[in-house]
């Protein structure tokens, strides 16, 4: 008994973090476009193939590859408003959560050494499980992928079991909702290399009962082809990886966007991640043999996550898989115990849902419509709307995909996609934003019928010095300004601040 209640105490615990996400605000700079380009879709019954939403020049194609999570999120704040979007994030993180005990349970037999991987490896997925992104979905699945990798060349328990062949149907699915389906496949790939070029040597699959080496790599083999052949059941088919190509091919938003830098080593998160690889690194070290999966999978996922914050989920992943290993071996014949029983299901689940009720009813009544009045122009969006301002608008990247979301009939400078803006038009809009030389006579600034900025930025101070264009309007977060053509046509009267 006391045992079992030290279990419950624990998986507690460590469910307690993804739980936790619910007192998190919605922040997600992307959310916006995510919802107009379902709600777009939804209207049109049609997948757009070129952008409905931006004065980007031209007739550009635009190959919108997140499609179905945004026809999924406009469905969610349909019916529920923001506290959809809110409880879905964290629906998302205990599932993830969740899936990662059970992967580390099927490989470690001991309960405590399986919570504390688990704790950290949740604790360093912290900022990826508080952003409500396609990407959540990119977490699971590589998991799984992992999984499957792992069953099929008979390196855990179970092995027999061929559940892994639903994996291109997941596939099918994940190619509609994340373009990092293409890392799923590089793992995939990686447990082909090392099976058909590294061979263990005798090795029959930790159940001693699966088939050989030789047909373990056919299946795998057979696996990957299906599931590149299940991604391409899209609206795009093959012309969706162009986009990899393209994102592959950027440099800007890798300088520009926060998310897409190096890890800064100023998040907790960041130090929990940095002792789960200095941890894999000394488990292989001490090793006398060598699982060249590990090492590929632990090279290229710690060359991800290193190179992008918005990729240091791929090293949890690599590092949990090894660690998870390390106690018991790949080949080891200790029997892992069930991840929970049943009464500790409910326990657990017992214990989320008093957390998440909890967090809840401290936060006050309006505390999501209130935090997006503090990040994004809230009050802004609804004086454009009430006064009826000619577009287009000239805005930060940041505020795009808001901006495209609530005032729909107009059309936005930029926004976070940045595989359709294109590395030059990125850096354009940020110079012109920090005012550096040049801002005066960018072209999308001179074509913007209105212009919405933050009421600090090094832009609304130089347009306030600007005779071409007249603020109309300012509040605690948004600056608007006009072009002087069209002050004094809008629909409400007096509504200037500005000469």
């Amino acid at each position: 008994m006391p045992f079992m209640i030290f279990r419950l105490f624990l998986w507690s615990a460590v469910y307690a973090i993804p739980a936790l996400t619910v007192a998190y605000p919605l922040v997600e700079y992307d959310t916006g476009w995510h919802l107009a380009t379902g709600r777009w879709i939804i209207e049109n019954r049609a997948i757009p193939t070129h952008d409905p939403f931006s004065t980007v020049p031209g007739d550009r194609p635009w190959i919108a590859y997140s499609w179905l999570y945004g026809v999924f999120l406009y469905g969610v704040h349909g019916l529920l408003g923001l506290h959809g979007i809110l409880w879905f994030r964290t629906l998302m993180a205990l599932v993830i959560v969740a899936s990662l005990h059970r992967f580390v349970a099927r490989r470690q037999p001991d309960q405590r050494v399986t919570a504390v991987i688990v704790a950290a490896a949740a604790l360093a997925l912290t900022r990826v499980l508080v952003a409500e992104r396609p990407g959540l979905f990119s977490v699971l699945f590589c998991l799984w992928t992992l999984e499957a990798i792992e069953q099929v060349s008979g390196k855990v328990n179970g092995s027999a079991k061929l559940w892994f062949w639903l994996l291109p149907l997941i596939y099918a699915f994940w190619a509609n909702v994340h373009i990092q389906f293409v890392h799923g496949l590089f793992l995939l790939g990686l447990g082909w290399v090392s099976g058909e070029f590294f061979p263990a040597r005798g090795e029959q699959g930790a159940d001693g009962t699966g088939p050989n080496n030789k047909f373990r790599r056919f299946l795998l083999a057979a696996l990957i082809l299906l599931c590149l052949l299940a991604t391409l059941v899209n609206p795009y088919h093959l012309r969706l990886y162009d986009v990899i190509l393209t994102y592959g091919g950027q440099k800007s938003t890798y300088e520009l966007f926060t998310e897409l830098k190096s890890i800064e080593f100023r998040h907790y998160a960041d130090w929990v991640l940095l002792g789960m690889f200095a941890a894999t690194c000394f488990v292989l070290g001490r090793r006398r043999s060598r699982d060249v999966f590990e090492l590929l999978v632990l090279a290229s996922t710690a060359y991800f996550g290193f190179h992008s914050r918005h990729d240091c989920w791929l090293l949890v992943l690599g590092t949990t898989l090894i660690l998870a290993r390390a106690a018991c071996g790949a080949a080891s014949d200790a029997k892992p115990q069930a991840a929970l029983t049943w009464t500790e299901v409910f326990a657990v689940a017992g214990v989320i849902a008093l957390v998440c009720t909890a967090v809840s009813l401290t936060r006050p009544k309006d505390f999501l419509q209130d935090t997006w009045k503090a990040r994004f122009p809230v009050e802004a969006s609804q004086f454009i709307a009430d006064t009826g301002y000619a577009g287009p608008i000239y805005n930060p990247i940041h505020w795009g995909g808001y901006l495209i979301w609530r005032l729909p009939e107009y059309r936005v400078g930029i926004d976070g996609r940045a595989q359709l803006h294109g590395d030059e038009r990125i850096r354009r809009f940020d110079a012109t934003w920090h005012g550096i030389a040049g801002w005066h006579d960018d072209p999308d600034l001179l074509a913007a019928g209105i212009v919405v900025v933050e009421r600090n930025c090094p832009l609304a101070s130089l347009l306030r010095q600007d005779t071409r264009f007249v603020n109309v309007h300012e509040d605690d977060v948004a600056v608007v300004f006009t072009n002087r053509a069209q002050a004094g046509k809008g629909k409400v009267a007096g509504s200037f601040v500005g000469p």
